[in-house]
């Protein structure tokens, strides 16, 4: 999942935090707290399920539940 962040006019990279939300089941992910590509503009986070749900079965499941992924950057 690539995650736009252009809004935010960052003036150098910050260190990108995420967590996810939703009504359950979430605990079930991982990955989603890595941080990939980060640039002024945006990064990117490959999510996974403990229990092996496919990519469709994710996509499903997120919308379903109400999953929302939570970020912010900070810059030090």
């Amino acid at each position: 999942m690539d995650i736009d962040t252009r809004n935010c006019s960052f003036n150098k990279v910050p260190f990108y935090y995420t967590s996810i939300s939703g009504i359950n089941l979430q605990d079930n992910l991982m990955g989603h707290n890595s941080i990939y590509l980060p640039t002024l503009n945006g990064f990117r986070i490959y999510c996974r399920s403990y229990s092996g749900l496919t990519s469709a079965q994710l996509l499903n499941a997120s919308t379903y539940k109400q999953w929302d992924v939570n970020w912010v950057g900070v810059l030090y």
